[in-house]
């Protein structure tokens, strides 16, 4: 998808980064390899120290705006430009691997941070006639 919205905005676009510190999230349940449904009762795993969220949860705001671009020449940014971890949650659940590295100026433009989150509330669709 963020290549189709880059071909068609390029530089325009800014791509907006979520992230967490603890909570729980709506993701696709499978078995087997198979979709069994949607659970809203996914728990997001610890930081994993020294991680961007590790870093962000030291932070005394609660929750915040940061925007990562154009910060190299910034002496207390730098940090930002470093390869750490980074929460990456997709549309399946995931009860081990959330962390991955990261470089978040490379992925983002602008990150936000909710200290603690909570999974959408599901409804059921039910079986759908089309005539």
């Amino acid at each position: 998808m963020g290549e189709h919205l880059y071909q068609t905005f390029g530089s325009k676009m800014v791509v907006i980064g979520f992230t967490t510190n603890e909570g729980t999230y709506t993701a696709v349940q499978r078995k087997s390899g198979k979709f069994i449904g949607i659970d809203s009762s996914n728990l997001l795993i610890a930081d994993k120290k020294g991680s961007f969220e590790n870093i962000f949860k030291d932070v005394i705001a609660p929750n915040f705006i940061i925007d990562v671009r154009n910060r190299e020449n910034d002496k207390d940014g730098k940090w930002l430009h470093e390869q750490n971890l980074f929460r990456h949650i997709g549309a399946r659940a995931n009860d081990k691997y959330q962390f991955f590295d990261t470089y978040i100026d490379k992925e983002f433009d602008i990150v936000v941070f909710l200290r603690k989150t909570s999974a959408t509330k599901c409804f059921s669709i039910g079986e759908v006639n089309v005539k």
